[in-house]
């Protein structure tokens, strides 16, 4: 028993626990203790983050202080918070009721070009040419940070549709997406991400309006709005599916040629080699086929009944041109004049692909003439 024969007892609340404050994304809420019995010495606070009907809540990381930030993650849900009173004869914890739902910051109107990120406060910004505006939610900018949006037309993306996103100073990723709408854009699309302005990479749909944990990369269509959400500064555009530069037709590395058959050659009258073989792309890509010989012999390539994926067009050449549009299997069934290449010469055919953006694969196909 303590000394004076006093006994100390628990916390135990007498005026519940509350909470002050906005609840809008970018507003600080404030947390008030209540009142409580038993001299508490010291409240610890653990805030919430509840579904719109005030139930299922879960702690948020990291946020014990008496007060916090709304952020984009919190709209659409309640906010509630557990007070701990911590006194001499133990801890008692109550629940303050939970807040309205959260709702978005509003959007001021858009500025053209860039726009500095303010403390607490949505963004908005328009190309020059009205394409595109880029919208965000307070914290998803680096307070103090610029943000600048550009029409970025490149080839072989659709005309009209390129945007590049800049952030300075630069960020390697926001904590939050900014929101890229496009005022207008074709019903039939595939929106492509790069970093560099180079290598694009397919954009996923999405199932909602909001990016799931693990995308840094989404798109979802409101009426007739396009809006791409993204975790990054890059380059945002639009590309045509099926045709040449549809990014979900390109590898996510350089392209793999590999032989899926063995190289047969067999000589035909006027002095005319036939090679077949089979090889994969990984990727959509443009071929290219020459052949060597002995001594720096060039034979050329006569494109009637020769094959590189697709069936060869125009006249003889030193180099056979194709462009695949879909990766997978490759065909290969190519006529060489070959008059100087001599029965048992060793030669080769090296076929490369080059894909939309660059980048490049070769594969040797060698043999011995009959």
């Amino acid at each position: 028993m303590p000394a004076g024969g006093s006994v100390a007892t628990k916390p135990a609340v007498i005026t519940a626990p509350a909470v002050a404050g906005l609840a809008q994304a970018g507003q600080t809420l404030t947390a008030f203790a209540g009142t409580w019995s038993g001299a508490p010495s010291s409240f610890a606070y653990v805030w919430q983050r509840c579904d719109a009907a005030g139930g299922v809540c879960a702690p948020i990381a990291s946020a014990t202080a008496s007060s916090y930030t709304l952020t984009p993650d919190d709209i659409g849900s309640t906010l509630s918070l557990v007070v701990t009173a911590t006194g001499k004869g133990g801890s008692q914890s109550a629940t303050a009721p939970t807040t309205a739902v959260v709702v978005a910051a509003p959007v001021p109107p858009a500025v053209v070009g860039s726009a500095a990120a303010e403390q607490g406060l949505a963004g908005a910004v328009v190309t020059d040419d009205g394409r595109a505006t880029v919208t965000w939610q307070p914290g998803a900018v680096p307070v103090g940070s610029t943000l600048s949006l550009a029409a970025a037309d490149q080839a072989p993306a659709l005309a009209g549709t390129g945007l590049a996103i800049d952030v300075e100073p630069p960020v390697t990723a926001l904590q939050w997406p900014v929101d890229v709408a496009y005022a207008t854009a074709p019903a039939d699309q595939v929106v492509g991400f790069s970093t560099d302005g180079r290598i694009w990479l397919p954009v996923p749909a999405l199932s909602g309006t909001t990016l799931p944990v693990g995308l840094t990369q989404g798109t979802y269509v409101a009426g007739t709005t396009l809006h791409v959400l993204t975790e990054q500064a890059g380059h945002v555009a639009l590309f045509a599916p099926g045709k040449w530069g549809d990014p979900t037709l390109v590898s996510q590395y350089a392209p793999v040629l590999r032989r899926l058959a063995p190289v047969k050659v067999t000589r035909q009258p006027g002095g005319v080699l036939v090679l077949v073989s089979q090889l994969s792309v990984d990727s959509q890509a443009k071929l290219y086929a020459n052949a060597y010989g002995p001594g720096g012999q060039r034979p050329s390539f006569l494109p009637k009944g020769s094959v590189l994926g697709v069936p060869l067009q125009g006249a003889a050449a030193k180099t056979a041109r194709a462009e695949l549009l879909q990766p997978g299997t490759v065909t290969v069934r190519l006529r060489l004049s070959a008059r100087g290449l001599k029965r048992g010469a060793i030669a080769r055919i090296v076929v490369t692909a080059i894909d939309p953006w660059g980048r490049r694969a070769s594969f040797g196909l060698g043999f011995r003439a009959p």
